[in-house]
């Protein structure tokens, strides 16, 4: 009896293709193996060849994965009844869950996961160069598996990030969206911006998004502090404020996507200076200007890019305007280019003064300020009047408007128009002021309080002063060598109380205040213990009075990594007596968290009042439940002061 593929002719080339294809890792696991298999015998190919290839090429990798997964049941059955056995610790009922090991990643790490692992590690995009030859024109019959399960997709993400010029993964892209996945993909971020489609997919959702956001009219002042109004503290518990939290959030996600590249910078400003043109445009200049500023941090040619987007119709001073201001944010800081700082102040003192947008960008506002308002450096006098001059223009004006956005704002413009002059005469002076009461706090402190009441709350009203004044005081308050010297002991609190009153005049700001609380306590270090405390006071009323719950917990996880203790547990007490319940869980496991670490305990505390604190804490606690739960330190921490409650 004849032999399969005996007496047939034998085409080489075919022979050659085939065998290639068998010697494949794990190709028999392959969908079309069989497929390959009859082709080959049907060709000519001798059968005990056909096995060694096959026999050969066999790997198992699945095979391995799924014993590794067989492990992974077996381990986290062991891991599940020693976390049974330890959730029946004392401190449970004040409403924490039983710790365990995260079973629901455990749950993750099957066989998918540790095959896609290995498919990153040795994906190679040359390979699959000739895919698509090998099935005729068209995709290979397991991508539409892939594309059809979440998992799948993600892998193809995680891959076109990293390979951008991969044709398969870009079709796969492509197939993705038209089977209407455009949110998953946008919820990608900027590693898919590579693809222009996707870009622009993603750069619209963005858009949106910010159509949605409530916007309203801002000074530039307000857009160079670029701050979130902070959280509310009531009652202990802290609550973001949403929306400067969520536009932030977007500003971030669009300049991550966009400054990929030249092309998709220029189309995504281009969108945003014609959205900054028409009515309520504001935020969409903001954005720009932040794109602006995140891109050069990387291309330094973005700046000379800023005369591309003046508007059409614009005077020629206003290009001029741009230009300036464009080799000022280009030039190395600290120092400022200052010829064209001076002819840029001399363009708008002159009689037709170019529109107000070039000097509002928020990187041109805070290099002005860290230029004049930084103690100890020296300026010319003609430098720092331009300065002063280009500070209070930019922040007493509206923001630039288009044609489109003008009619809308007429009769705004002509009710504020009359009091522009005025407007910046007192910015002038208040950002004046601000460099003498800077500098006579060193001099006569104990009579500044007194004598200068009235220049102080001038200058709290004005956003540009009050940022002048906090960059001041933070400059002196946030150097260490600045504690030696005898000025300091006086100067300190007066800083501080300034700082206090800027937070509750100028909301905006409150970001800045508590970078300058941070900066205080972290030159500090150990020594001062009195001018700690008095910060520490500080940040707790930005806490319960400011609505700065949110900021001032971030700023005190990262200083408590380097503070003393003892500065951490009196923190912590101020808390308790000035913050009552309710607390929400994560306030509550915010403070559990640094008396832990702090080492708080209820037997150092009994003779004090801090005690019966720390006794009314854990009896509301009792009634929280935390997620994710408490740490085993936290729990034991937690019933040893209900425990010391019962005695």
């Amino acid at each position: 009896m004849a032999q399969p593929g005996e007496g047939q002719p034998q085409d080489p080339n075919l022979l050659s293709s085939l065998e290639e294809l068998l010697r494949r890792t794990d190709y028999v696991l392959e969908v079309k193996s069989w497929d390959t298999i009859v082709k080959y015998i049907t060709a000519g190919g001798k059968p005990d060849h056909l096995v060694e290839c096959l026999a050969d090429s066999y790997v198992g990798y699945a095979q391995m994965a799924g014993l590794v997964c067989q492990w992974l049941k077996v381990a986290d059955g062991s891991d599940a009844a020693g976390a049974t056995t330890s959730a029946q610790q004392p401190g449970m009922e004040a409403g924490a869950d039983a710790p365990s090991t995260s079973r629901s990643s455990k749950q993750q790490l099957d066989e998918f996961h540790f095959l896609k692992e290995f498919t990153k590690s040795r994906f190679d995009p040359d390979k699959l160069s000739g895919v698509f030859m090998q099935y005729g024109g068209k995709p290979p019959p397991w991508l539409e598996g892939m594309t059809s399960d979440p998992r799948g997709r993600q892998l193809i993400y995680e891959l076109s990030a990293v390979h951008k010029n991969c044709l398969l993964l870009n079709f796969a892209i492509q197939k993705i969206l038209l089977q209407g996945h455009e949110d998953e993909v946008a919820s990608v971020g900027s590693s898919l911006a590579g693809y222009f489609t996707v870009f622009h997919r993603l750069l619209a959702a963005r858009l949106r998004a910010v159509l949605g956001h409530k916007d309203r009219p801002t000074g530039a002042a307000g857009s160079a502090a670029a701050g979130s109004s902070g959280a509310a503290a009531s009652g202990g518990s802290s609550s973001s404020s949403g929306s400067d939290v969520d536009l932030h959030g977007i500003a971030r996600e669009l300049t991550d996507s966009c400054a990929q590249s030249q092309h998709t910078y220029l189309h995504a400003q281009q969108l945003l200076v014609w959205l900054g043109r028409h009515p309520r445009g504001s935020v969409f200049r903001r954005l720009s200007q932040e794109l602006e500023i995140t891109a050069a941090s990387s291309h330094s040619a973005v700046w000379s890019m800023m005369r591309m987007f003046v508007p059409p119709g614009s005077p020629p001073s206003a290009m001029e305007a741009c230009t300036l201001t464009a080799k000022i944010l280009a030039a190395k800081a600290p120092a400022l280019p200052a010829l064209d700082v001076i002819q840029l102040a001399a363009l708008y003192t002159s009689d037709d003064p170019p529109p107000l947008y070039p000097i509002q960008h928020p990187q041109l506002l805070h290099l002005l300020l860290s230029a004049v308002f930084t103690p100890g450096k020296a300026m010319a006098e003609d430098m720092r009047a331009a300065c002063i001059e280009l500070l209070a223009r930019a922040t007493t004006g509206l923001d630039g408007l288009g044609e489109d956005e003008q009619q809308h704002v007429d009769s705004y413009t002509a009710e504020v128009a009359s009091g522009t002059a005025e407007r910046l005469e007192a910015t002038q002076t208040a950002l004046c002021e601000v460099l003498r009461l800077g500098r006579d706090a060193g001099e006569r402190a104990r009579q500044m309080a007194a004598e200068d009441a009235v220049s102080i709350y001038k200058i709290a009203e004005i956003p540009v002063a009050a940022m002048a004044l906090l960059h001041y005081m933070r400059c002196q308050l946030g150097l260490r060598a600045y504690y030696d010297e005898a000025a300091s002991q006086s100067a300190s609190p007066i800083y501080i109380r300034f700082a206090m009153l800027v937070a509750k005049k100028q909301p905006g700001l409150m970001k800045w205040v508590i970078e300058l609380v941070e900066s205080a306590l972290l030159a500090l270090g150990s020594q001062r213990a009195d001018l700690s405390k008095l910060c520490l006071d500080a940040a707790i009323t930005l806490m319960r009075d400011c609505g700065g719950a949110a900021e001032v917990m971030a700023m005190v996880d990262r200083w408590s990594k380097e503070a003393d203790p003892s500065m951490v547990r009196y923190l912590i007490l101020q808390v308790l007596a000035v913050l009552g319940p309710p607390y929400s869980p994560a306030f509550a496991a915010w403070l559990l968290q640094h008396m832990a670490a702090s080492g708080i305990r209820r037997g150092r505390e009994v003779q004090r009042r801090s005690g019966v604190l720390l006794q009314e804490f854990a009896n509301v606690c009792a009634s929280i439940k935390f997620v994710p739960p408490l740490k085993p330190k936290e729990l034991a921490l937690l019933q040893e002061l209900r425990v010391a409650r019962a005695q």
